[in-house]
């Protein structure tokens, strides 16, 4: 099998697919989805065995709009009828976007989309050719991200097709995805507050700020380093399992620059200067080598090596980026906003695999300064 590859005017090529109960590659404003009928076991079988995805790791189910979502939620008892109430005012606020909310589930969602739970999570993409896609299907479709599990999620067509191009019978090409990290997922079965479960480009201030309820955020610092989320019966996409890491060692790197000094904190370095911040780095980086392999002191580790680092100031941007590569590493990407770095760090990961990097440093933020990606930083590195 090979893909065929259609772009944003041949969307509605797509569709003789998944009516054919075949998975295909959809964009959406956060990752490129493995789209499949949501009412369809046979469908959604599919996903689970082109992915190798667990079968008790559950699919977020997507939507056109509000009126379809509800169509899937349980409201038989109060109960369910205030969970999905909870749902339908967060939708309100942040849908069509990135946040997915678990409710009760009815029988429209297949069994092994919801991974034999009762519970589902459902979604509202902000991207124009998927929602055009659900409206013409009239059926949701269940899309975790098109990658096999446990690797960096797609966030552009060539890593699509690196990963899917032998699997699926057709991809629909988006462009390059306007968020690049996956959504929000909050459970909304105690409809007194709201509890996020896996962090996403909605924060727990923006949630509580256009909701006013209580928001409970485990990821936050107030509540300490999260090691594992235990829900005995809830299973959340992206949690339970090893999850968005590259072939390459990852280390997350603190670093803080104040009145010019810079500091690598987690490595409890600082620097006076950017030529004097590169050789810190360069240090740590052929020393955690050298201990860790054994490498000979003839060899370069910095050839296997990979840095992702900032944010830098603009007018610091390009000397470092220079000046690191002159240093001999393999990989170097430097960013200016820790926005920039959501957006293009699954890419990353990505391109590590096409340097076959051993080790890859990246900048990692404060939870408080973007849980989102200090969440996936940390799993890529087998932190939490």
């Amino acid at each position: 099998m090979k893909a065929r590859l259609f772009d944003s005017t041949e969307w509605r090529k797509i569709l003789p697919y998944l009516e054919n109960l075949d998975p295909v590659v959809v964009p959406t404003e956060t990752v490129y989805g493995l789209g499949a009928l949501a009412d369809s076991d046979e469908a959604c079988k599919k996903i689970f065995s082109i992915k190798n995805r667990p079968a008790d790791n559950p699919l977020i189910v997507h939507c056109s709009d509000q009126n379809m979502a509800k169509s899937y939620m349980a409201v038989d008892s109060k109960e369910q009828q205030a969970a999905a109430d909870l749902a339908c005012t967060i939708f309100e606020h942040f849908s069509p976007g990135p946040i997915s909310c678990i409710v009760h589930a009815n029988s429209r969602a297949c069994e092994t989309a919801r991974a034999g739970t009762d519970t589902v999570a459902l979604r509202i993409p902000n991207h124009d050719l998927l929602l055009r896609i659900i409206k013409q299907c009239n059926v949701a479709l269940a899309a975790p991200s098109a990658n096999l599990s446990g690797q960096p999620s797609p966030t552009n067509t060539l890593m699509v097709w690196e990963y899917m191009a032998k699997k699926v019978p057709a991809i629909l090409d988006g462009g390059f995805c306007r968020i690049g990290i996956e959504s929000t997922i909050v459970d909304c079965r105690d409809s007194s507050k709201i509890q996020i479960v896996r962090p996403g480009f909605i924060s727990a201030s923006d949630l509580a700020e256009k909701t006013g309820l209580v928001v409970e955020d485990p990821f936050s610092p107030e509540s300490g380093q999260v090691t594992k989320m235990h829900h005995e019966d809830l299973l959340v996409p992206g949690l339970k399992y090893p999850h968005y890491a590259p072939k390459a060692s990852v280390s997350p790197v603190v670093f803080e620059k104040e009145n010019n000094i810079f500091r690598i904190k987690s490595l409890e370095h600082r620097a006076r200067d950017l030529p004097e911040l590169v050789t810190v780095l360069s240090a740590v980086a052929r020393k955690a080598s050298i201990d860790g392999r054994k490498t000979s002191l003839q060899e370069n580790p910095l050839s296997v090596a990979g840095v992702i680092f900032g944010p830098v100031d603009r007018k610091d941007h390009s000397e470092l980026q220079e000046k690191l590569v002159k240093e001999g590493w393999q990989m170097v990407r430097v960013f200016k906003s820790w926005q920039s770095l959501e957006q293009i760090l699954f890419a990353c990961f990505s391109e590590s695999d096409c340097y076959e990097l051993s080790d890859l440093y990246v900048s990692c933020p404060q939870a408080h300064v973007s849980s989102a990606l200090h969440n996936r930083i940390n799993k890529a590195a087998g932190t939490y």
